[in-house]
């Protein structure tokens, strides 16, 4: 299925149907295709000795633009130029092969031409132009702030509904700098996942951590919609997100209607008061699994405790901010680990693969210190982290399991 806008209009459509129009000769008679959002298609032809075909389109905001070319007879070249007429991108494959244009793009009006290839003959075409519109200014709180979903990879590709996709989060006074690593990781783990990174920097750069905590909601509301708007049903989202990300992805979840895949809540923390959690926080309730880890007290435990899944790491002194990082760099070692030949005897419990009713960790509920469902160690800090040791009762033959790396 796919997400569209016809020309001239700001609605979604649940299909594209091509639109014939004739190109104008050059780009001040290009034929206006009106603000796109989603998907618009063009059905034309290079005939009766036309050099080209111009079309001009509006974004309104920054994101990924993807302008493809394709049901040639004849090799025919495209381009994308900007309001002043200036080339900003270009494809010339040779015979009737297939073009693509992927950039991302600024707020603005700009123009694509479909042109003959040298030597080429009349042929048809179908002209697709796809804006994700990544970023988008929003009102928080009275205040007006930047948010944006986009690829991990920093790559301009459209977003595709029908992949895999997890949306990875990052906390307070934080940017997605604070998770890429992570974000590459779970890229990493296979070549069929979509990866976005939420970039709330903005909202979360407030060094007052109640406005941030009471801004959490908003946000999380303006991703779902997002992802929504681009055709992601909550089947193939998945959410990994630390402190105040951690929370964020049950407020995104719960906007799903039947929640969504997986939740990883690294050390989340919520809206709480003397270890009452107020959130409405509940992981479980809003995807088909969740997976929860606390390691400091800067999480929140009573929300953590409503995932399928709750681990207890030891990785630093319970009250620094030291170790409210570990959580998440840990959990980026692993899922690295994972990735290779020689993972270890921990990583491999906490594979995203595993990550599944029918193939979660063998940890037998509420069996571990101060009822977790397992104790996780690690030693050092921030990259170098790494896992040394496992502790659960094994819910299948109820025996104290501890595993060392």
């Amino acid at each position: 299925m796919k997400i569209a806008v016809e020309p001239l209009e700001n609605r979604l459509l649940l299909a594209v149907t091509p639109l014939n129009i004739d190109g104008g000769s050059m780009t001040r008679r290009a034929a206006p295709l009106g603000r796109v959002y989603g998907e618009v298609v063009v059905a034309d032809a290079l005939q009766a000795g036309e050099a080209s075909d111009f079309y001009s389109f509006e974004v309104r905001s920054k994101g990924n633009v993807n302008v493809t070319l394709d049901g040639l007879t004849s090799n025919a070249n495209l381009r994308l130029l900007n309001s002043n007429g200036v080339v900003v991108g270009s494809s010339a494959n040779i015979r009737a092969r297939s073009e693509l244009v992927s950039l991302t793009l600024n707020k603005g009006t700009y123009y694509v031409g479909v042109d003959r290839g040298k030597r080429g003959e009349d042929t048809p075409f179908s002209l697709s132009i796809q804006a994700d519109l990544n970023y988008q200014s929003v009102e928080i709180d009275g205040n007006t702030v930047t948010l944006a979903l986009t690829n991990s990879d920093h790559s301009a590709t459209r977003i595709d509904p029908t992949r895999e996709t997890w949306v990875v989060i990052h906390g307070w006074l934080s940017d997605p700098s604070a998770i890429h690593r992570l974000a590459t990781a779970i890229k990493s783990a296979s070549k069929y996942v979509q990866v976005l990174e939420l970039d709330w920097s903005a909202v979360a750069s407030d060094s007052n951590p109640v406005n941030v905590v009471f801004s959490v909601a908003d946000v999380g509301s303006w991703a779902a919609t997002k992802l929504k708007s681009w055709g992601l049903p909550g089947a193939n989202v998945n959410l990994i997100g630390h402190s105040y990300g951690g929370y964020m992805t049950d407020e995104i979840a719960r906007d799903f209607s039947g929640g969504v895949d997986r939740i990883v809540a690294l050390d989340p923390a919520t809206t709480s008061l003397g270890g009452v959690d107020f959130s409405n926080t509940n992981y479980a309730a809003h995807s088909q699994f969740s997976l929860a880890f606390i390691g400091s007290d800067q999480g929140t435990v009573a929300a953590a405790q409503t995932a399928d899944e709750t681990v207890l790491m030891s990785v630093g002194t319970f009250s620094s901010f030291q170790a409210h990082g570990n959580v998440r760099d840990l959990f980026a070692t692993m899922t690295a680990r994972n990735n290779t030949s020689s993972p270890g005897a921990i990583s491999p419990n906490f594979a995203l693969r595993r990550l599944h009713l029918g193939q979660r960790p063998p940890f037998k509920n509420n069996s571990a210190t101060d009822n977790y469902d397992a104790v996780l160690a690690g030693s050092g800090n921030g990259d170098s982290i790494v896992p040394i040791q496992l502790g659960y009762v094994d819910v299948n033959t109820g025996f104290p399991v501890v595993i060392g790396d």
